[in-house]
């Protein structure tokens, strides 16, 4: 009877601590939010695409505003657009779906002398007198690489073949939405550039006594 009793009393006191502890909750992840962005890749010039991404991992449907009037919706995570006129832009992605939510970024357009920076492989043609009678018709390739000065100024490198040797200086002449033309203070040297083809050319028109030495050359950049 004894034994009994002590172990209903142990019993009871094991069930009473068993109770009184505290069971533990289980643990609620907490679900991560995305939080929408995009990247911009390429360089930033006129008539050249530059390539938006979402961050998103799969194809989602979003509606890209260009900030220069035009607007797109895709299904997909990136895209891109070619701007025609340079300026700058505030892009802003939307997604279009029960979350919403937008997200914008400013970007800087460029028509500047720095897209024809670099080596390329010119083709040239120089020929001298008018008729030509002192030289015979030459044609040559050469790498040049321009030094892009600043905003206003581009050094073209000394070219062999002329008369006058170089560098020869231009200074910035005419600037749009379809070209740059950069001539030297004499109107005799002049670089152009049409953005919308890619399609580099000069002339350097040199005289000595009555003899006049005119180079045309031609490149493709593919900046």
């Amino acid at each position: 009877m004894k034994y009994t009793v002590l172990f209903t009393l142990a019993l009871g006191l094991a069930c009473t601590i068993t109770a009184c502890k505290k069971e533990k909750e289980p643990e609620v992840e907490t679900p991560k939010i995305h939080v929408p962005d995009f990247e911009y890749t390429g360089k930033q010039y006129v008539w050249l695409p530059i390539t938006f991404k979402s961050n998103f991992t799969e194809s989602t449907q979003l509606t890209w505003s260009f900030g220069d009037g035009e607007e797109e919706t895709i299904y997909g995570r990136e895209i891109a657009h070619t701007y025609k006129e340079a300026g700058i832009y505030t892009v802003t992605m939307s997604i279009v779906d029960s979350f919403g939510g937008a997200v914008s970024k400013v970007i800087t357009v460029t028509n500047g002398p720095e897209r024809v920076g670099g080596k390329h492989k010119w083709n040239f043609l120089l020929k001298a007198g008018d008729p030509v009678t002192l030289l015979p018709v030459q044609n040559f390739s050469g790498e040049l690489t321009l030094d892009i000065v600043n905003d206003t100024t581009i050094r073209i490198p000394d070219i062999p073949q002329m008369r006058i040797r170089g560098p020869y200086t231009v200074t910035k002449y005419e600037v749009n939405a379809e070209h740059l033309v950069y001539k030297s203070s004499d109107l005799r040297t002049e670089l152009s550039y049409d953005f919308n083809n890619g399609f580099a050319g000069m002339k350097i028109v040199q005289v000595h006594k009555d003899t006049a030495w005119t180079l045309t050359g031609g490149a493709s950049f593919f900046n």
